[in-house]
């Protein structure tokens, strides 16, 4: 990451970064010291040392593969059931409300992060949590009664995030469809409330379409999804068909909850509502990485969807972020899908971008992320600067969920 390093400081910003780790692996993690490059030795070079301390690695060998990747149950469970809720979403809240008031700026920037089992952790802890802040933006009586409009306002109840982001998300996509549907409905009362933040998304998910793990691994190990009595509902409404005058959709063929269980949001048809596709634009003059990263945090673009990404694994090129499938549009007897309008994007991107599943602070994707922000802050009111006041520095927070070890 210091490779960026130069475009954040020179915009006054000073990052504070918080990891908040759990029992994502059973198993002593091996780590790669060879690789010319590598992140092991880019670490050692950056830190002075080791994040993972030698006493606690282990050998390579593919003896471990086999009993590491039967953990996945125990560890999907771990994160699924134990380890998220209220003490995860407690210490996230806190830290981002310090970051929040932290030195009086109020243009300070709150980033949260999690990977593979660590986004299904922060999903299922904030989904509920943030319920009661989002309702509460909805329940406006300044809004409902004209006479008392005139006095002074009541500050909203609002999220202490910025940018909540998901990558590569290994969580059962009926949590997504869950989020996905209340945040529907929070885009609907904003809109109906004519509030100019109706279109800024609460949550991003993000999955590389070459992400083996949560497209092919994740329905293998699901596969008996279909027999679990508690899946058997059908969804006959709201997934496909155009909403009527009287805010209903129409009846379509029932579709089993296991179809959302044995998915994760980034593989599941229904719920993708972003696509990132090749965009026909010019390069800027400069392509170095600090140079692209700079450009796609700059909030003084034409497109706010258009980024760019260095020279890497692949050539220099500029991505567009959009919310028409670039392919075939998924249909049911003819009804198109009526899931894409929703404050919960499902984002999908290639292998240009993402190269596997565990390819997530790679030089690209840090510049997709850094595009995908601007695009969050663009749809923010007042589209003010992304480091805030131009005559302070900003504070940042990160916390990121932790992966499952073997995938």
């Amino acid at each position: 990451m210091s490779k960026f390093a130069t475009a954040i400081q020179s915009d006054d910003l000073r990052v504070h970064g918080i990891y908040l780790a759990w029992r994502g692996n059973v198993f002593r993690p091996y780590v790669d010291q060879t690789e010319v490059d590598g992140p092991y030795l880019q670490t050692v070079q950056e830190f002075r040392g080791a994040i993972v301390d030698r006493v606690y690695q282990r050998a390579k060998s593919p003896l471990w593969s086999l009993p590491e990747n039967l953990s996945y149950w125990s560890r999907k469970g771990a994160g699924e059931f134990k380890t998220s809720g209220l003490p995860i979403a407690r210490s996230i809240f806190t830290y981002a409300a310090a970051a929040k008031d932290y030195g009086g700026q109020p243009g300070n920037r709150v980033c949260v992060i999690g990977h593979s089992f660590g986004a299904l952790l922060l999903e299922r802890s904030l989904g509920q949590a943030t319920t009661g802040a989002i309702t509460m933006q909805w329940w406006d009586k300044e809004r409902e009664n004209p006479s008392v409009r005139a006095a002074p306002a009541k500050p909203k109840a609002k999220l202490p995030f910025d940018f909540v982001l998901l990558v590569n998300s290994a969580a059962p996509a009926i949590y997504a469809k869950e989020l996905r549907d209340f945040l529907e409905a929070d885009r609907a009362a904003l809109e109906k409330a004519n509030d100019p933040d109706a279109d800024v998304p609460v949550i991003v998910s993000v999955t590389s379409r070459a992400d083996w793990a949560t497209g092919l691994m994740h329905p293998l190990s699901n596969f008996l999804a279909p027999l679990w009595p508690s899946l058997q509902r059908l969804y006959t409404t709201g997934i496909f068909g155009e909403k009527r005058a009287d805010n209903t959709f129409p009846t379509h063929p029932g579709i089993r909850q296991w179809e959302f269980y044995k998915t994760t949001p980034g593989h599941n048809r229904y719920l993708i509502n972003h696509w990132i596709v090749s965009a026909e634009a010019p390069l800027p003059p400069d392509t170095s990485s600090d140079a692209v990263f700079r450009i796609n945090l700059s909030p003084t673009v034409n497109d706010s969807n258009l980024f760019y990404t260095s020279k890497a694994r692949y050539p220099a090129a500029a991505w567009l972020l959009v919310n028409q499938d670039p392919a075939t549009p998924v249909k049911l007897n003819g009804l198109p899908l009526s899931m894409q309008k929703s404050n919960y994007w499902i984002v999908s991107c290639g292998k240009e971008l993402i190269q596997d599943h565990n390819d997530i602070w790679s030089q690209t994707a840090m510049e997709m992320y850094a595009g995908l922000y601007r695009a969050v802050q663009s749809r923010r009111q007042g589209n003010k600067p992304i480091g805030g006041s131009s005559d302070a520095a900003a504070t940042q927070t990160v916390t990121l969920g932790t992966d499952f070890g073997a995938f």
